[in-house]
């Protein structure tokens, strides 16, 4: 594999085997994956003009009554309506096992508090998404600001946000970027002054046994050593 290619997702064999099917291209067979002209990289494009333009993740495309729907177009669409923060719309589909599709789902965050400006501004992204992809949403959540989650770089974690739909968690506040940023960080060096106290106990344990050692065996050699023998005490 090209060294600048991803070996798979951090602790998460499952999603690295979804990455790497067996058997596909660029597929990761062992621990040292092939070197092979393809890769998969999880992205949809198509060629034009001698040039590749991607049009989205794979696992992020809706599917809803036999069409392909990227969850980008539905947010940009979403966005400009007025009332919605611009860059926290997340769009996602949910199973549903009686239509054998997808349900669309559009999450925005707003700063509108009271109910006439919020059910305006659900009316206006349905309606708007359903002019600009051809089907509207079945489901329009709006969630108070710093409600959807976001990678360090700032971008949008579409499934982290549709957990937290599921879970019913979503409209929890989670506090501004720099705030998960620190405590992240913090979690992270509580880790890592774990395992250096591990570390320096382990080394401390190692010199006291190297005292004990140096202050009681050693001495103890020494007499026993200089201690007369028996033809010496005859």
């Amino acid at each position: 594999m090209r060294p600048a290619a991803t070996r798979g997702y951090y602790r998460n064999p499952e999603a690295t085997a979804q990455l790497f099917p067996a058997g596909a291209p660029g597929a990761a067979q062992s621990k040292e994956p092939a070197e092979h002209p393809w890769l998969d990289s999880g992205d949809r494009a198509y060629w034009a003009g001698g040039d590749v333009y991607v049009t989205g993740r794979v696992k992020a495309i809706i599917i809803k009554a036999g069409r392909n729907i990227y969850p980008h177009e539905v947010e940009d669409i979403a966005a400009g309506v007025e009332g919605v923060r611009r860059g926290w719309v997340v769009a996602f589909g949910i199973r549903d096992t009686a239509s054998g599709t997808e349900r669309l789902v559009l999450v925005a965050e707003v700063r509108a508090g009271n109910a006439e400006a919020r059910s305006w501004i659900a009316r206006a992204i349905t309606e708007q998404v359903a002019a600009g992809v051809g089907l509207p949403p079945e489901i329009v959540e709006l969630v108070p600001p710093q409600s959807i989650p976001k990678t360090s770089s700032g971008k949008l974690r579409r499934e982290e946000t549709k957990r937290l739909y599921l879970a019913g968690t979503l409209g929890a506040r989670r506090g501004p970027i720099w705030w998960q940023m620190t405590r992240l960080a913090a979690a992270s060096s509580l880790g890592f002054a774990r395992r250096i106290l591990r570390r320096t106990l382990d080394l401390l344990y190692g010199v006291y046994v190297a005292l004990v050692f140096a202050a009681w065996i050693l001495p103890t050699w020494t007499l026993v050593r200089l201690a007369p023998g028996r033809k010496s005490a005859a």
